[in-house]
């Protein structure tokens, strides 16, 4: 299933009935160097929405930050 992780209707679709989410997805390749506040953006609609679809459980792939 693809899913765009940005458009709240497509995580709707691709979380309805989960029991938990796995969030692999990083901004990394944005190419504008501000990847890090929109990728805690990306991670905590994942989270909301998959708690709202049943979720119980959220596996979170670390990202790189620049410091």
């Amino acid at each position: 299933m693809r899913c765009d992780v940005a458009q709240p209707a497509d995580l709707n679709r691709a979380l309805a009935g989960i029991d938990a989410a796995f969030f692999l997805v990083h901004g990394m390749g944005s190419g504008d160097g501000s990847y890090t506040g929109a990728e805690q953006h990306t991670a905590r609609a994942v989270r909301e929405e998959a708690g709202a679809c049943g979720g119980t459980r959220m596996v979170l792939l670390g990202g790189v930050e620049r410091g």
